[in-house]
């Protein structure tokens, strides 16, 4: 199984990006995200966001409160999780694909 962490926000900047191609997925590939709060505590929306060039965002899926979101996202060269709203906790997101 290939992983993608986007990092834990609370830990790392709003807005950072991780390159998907690095973690040896491929523009146009399916992934499963997940995003979840590692201690439960999480309150607010976030969403995972993907970019051909890591300047021009597309919305590639929302989750919203502190609960566990899971769905499918098309890969392009870049994916970043990004906290639209946060009054408490963190929130993680995770690119996973069982093929590879």
């Amino acid at each position: 199984m290939r992983q993608l962490d986007l990092g834990t926000l609370a830990a790392v900047a709003v807005g950072t990006s991780f390159s998907t191609q690095g973690a040896g997925f491929l523009p146009g590939e399916l992934a499963v995200a997940r995003i979840f709060s590692p201690g439960g505590a999480f309150a607010g929306s976030a969403k995972i966001q993907t970019s051909p060039d890591g300047t021009t965002w597309t919305d590639a899926g929302v989750a919203v409160t502190g609960g566990t979101d899971s769905f499918t996202v098309t890969l392009s060269g870049f994916a970043r999780l990004n906290c639209t709203a946060r009054t408490a906790g963190s929130v993680k997101a995770v690119l996973e694909n069982s093929i590879g």
